[in-house]
């Protein structure tokens, strides 16, 4: 090991022959060698993945149809009959469409009164209901597919997600007073339940603060818990978005499971947010990045799209987290950013899938089949 580390040392270095430092050219070629063997083990990782390629049966809206316009669509859903609603946050509106994609409606309502919402984030399709997390008036409202209004409360921390069973609604809370704290998040106070009139039912969820099992991060701050949250066959489902760990809890919010994703080279894609250890007062940006885009529960099992900037990816794992095989799709454009997806089960096991995309500032959904 010696003797070849040596030998590269005079090939990378022979002009500085002079100065040789045994213990010091050791160690530069043993942490030359863990590079070459971490970008080895990652591409012999992505062969070994089973990887099927999507194809794109279809896209829309189309661009030459003058009717419908999306500027900066973020997140989509879709009702029992398989109409797929579009929440455009700067234009402050939604968009209807049928199964095959064809443009039924716009509901554009911008403003402060009752079914009008500004700069909305996500949407949720619920037994016959669309519910709105009006983010600039501080309330969740409903309304019906038609767009006519129904209810509303205020809150005072904006859900980050949310999501509803059984008419109530489990929402994702964050608690922004402390991003910017040195002080703790409550511990079993990260996912709340409501009623349709804003009361709160029970809390449960630790934040990332309070899993002694992560590591080395400690002390972290509330938003570092950010996250996705579904609900399938009476669990719900909460996967961080900036680290790969999912809990699974019950609906009374006993903790079942924590799934760890190692083996995935997940934590390779955002090394910086292992890094940071103790959440300081008065920083000006925190250091994470988000390792993964959206996040679909379904009988077929856990499906996670996986923030990629060189083309769609998405990762399915069974119930228990075993992995499944990978969905990838090119980007089309320069530049691709992918906000939302839907999973439609079909016969065999195989699945479609509704990508809401913008690429080169072309925002669209690609019907995609395997």
């Amino acid at each position: 090991m010696k003797k070849a580390c040596l030998k590269l040392y005079k090939i990378l270095f022979p002009a500085i022959k002079h100065c040789y430092h045994p213990r010091k050219t050791l160690m530069l070629c043993v942490a030359f060698s863990s590079m070459l063997d971490a970008i080895a083990n990652e591409k012999i990782f992505a062969q070994n993945i089973h990887t099927v390629k999507l194809r794109v049966e279809k896209s829309f809206p189309d661009e030459k149809d003058d009717k419908v316009f999306m500027s900066y669509p973020i997140n989509l859903d879709m009702d029992e009959s398989g109409n797929i609603y579009i929440s455009d946050q700067y234009l402050s509106s939604l968009l209807k469409f049928s199964p095959s994609g064809e443009w039924l409606a716009s509901i554009s309502k911008p403003g402060h009164g009752p079914g009008e919402f500004t700069n909305q984030t996500e949407i949720r399709y619920y037994n016959g209901k669309i519910y709105i997390n009006d983010q600039a008036n501080r309330r969740i409202q409903w309304m019906t597919p038609e767009g006519r209004y129904l209810g509303e409360f205020k809150v005072i921390e904006i859900p980050k997600r949310f999501t509803l069973h059984q008419g109530k609604i489990y929402a994702l809370n964050l608690n922004s007073y402390l991003h910017w704290s040195s002080e703790k998040q409550k511990p079993n106070d990260l996912i709340w339940v409501l009623d349709e009139k804003g009361k709160r039912i029970s809390a449960f969820g630790d934040h990332l603060d309070f899993d002694k099992n992560l590591s080395p991060p400690d002390n972290l701050a509330p938003s570092v818990s950010d996250g996705f949250i579904d609900i399938f066959d009476e669990h719900v489902y909460l996967l961080f978005n900036h680290y790969p760990i999912l809990r699974i809890y019950t609906l009374a919010g006993e903790l079942q499971k924590t799934i760890r994703f190692e083996g995935m080279n997940y934590a390779k894609r955002v090394p910086g947010n292992y890094e940071w250890k103790n959440f300081q007062r008065k920083i000006e940006k925190l250091p994470f990045k988000a390792l993964f885009n959206a996040f679909n529960v379904n009988k077929q099992g856990i499906f996670i799209e996986v923030r990629n900037f060189e083309g769609f990816l998405i990762d399915q794992f069974d119930h228990a987290g075993n992995f499944g095989k990978r969905y990838s799709k090119e980007k089309k454009g320069k530049e691709s950013y992918f906000r939302d997806f839907i999973v439609i089960p079909l016969a065999g096991g195989k699945a479609k899938f509704l990508i809401l995309t913008d690429e080169d500032d072309v925002p669209r959904v690609d019907i995609c089949v395997e």
